[in-house]
């Protein structure tokens, strides 16, 4: 049986509650960032979890990494693979990327060592959105200073253009959101 209370008293570990709450809260927050990428897979044939040779075609060293992978287009996911691991080697391709945990900035086209701060390595391509359920709302993450994105939030198309912290939304009539830049 694999429920929280039976995992903290299977391993003695009592803080193990503390960090499954972490991992479902954050899943939770997500949810309208999964629901979006599980309707963009149905209406484009293209899976959520994509390797990284899938989207990244063009770069040889994405077409040998089978350890890494991308979480819709603009999503890098690097697993923790080994027990108590903290840290791991990864790629990150062309562009400029955030860490979703730390919001640090990072330059791509290079490998490079992940940064405790991370949690988890994550990285969020530069001019893409997350949107986020935080506390009834909605939260919707601007990575760079400029972009532009098409949400599909409560069945409504919003498109979605930032520039130097102005946000112009098209469409999302009654939608409230709370908008937080990293630069």
């Amino acid at each position: 049986e694999r429920s929280p209370w039976n995992m903290v008293s299977y391993y003695k570990c009592p803080e193990l509650i503390t960090e499954i709450k972490f991992w479902h809260d954050l899943r939770m927050m997500l949810m309208p960032f999964i629901y979006s990428l599980a309707q963009e897979s149905v209406f484009t044939c293209k899976p959520m979890m994509r390797p990284m040779g899938y989207v990244c075609q063009k770069d040889e060293r994405c077409l040998a990494i089978s350890d890494q992978y991308f979480f819709g287009e603009n999503m890098i996911v690097a697993p923790l693979l080994e027990e108590n691991q903290r840290q791991r080697e990864l790629y990150l391709p062309e562009g400029s990327w955030f860490g979703f945990f730390s919001r640090k900035r990072y330059d791509g086209e290079c490998d490079l060592m992940s940064d405790e701060q991370e949690k988890f390595p994550v990285y969020i391509k530069f001019g893409t959105t997350i949107l986020l359920h935080v506390e009834q709302n909605f939260k919707l993450l601007l990575f760079g200073e400029n972009g532009e994105d098409t949400l599909n939030i409560e069945n409504q198309r919003i498109q979605i253009t930032w520039e130097e912290g102005k946000v112009i939304m098209k469409g999302g009539e009654g939608i409230n959101l709370m908008c937080e830049f990293i630069f």
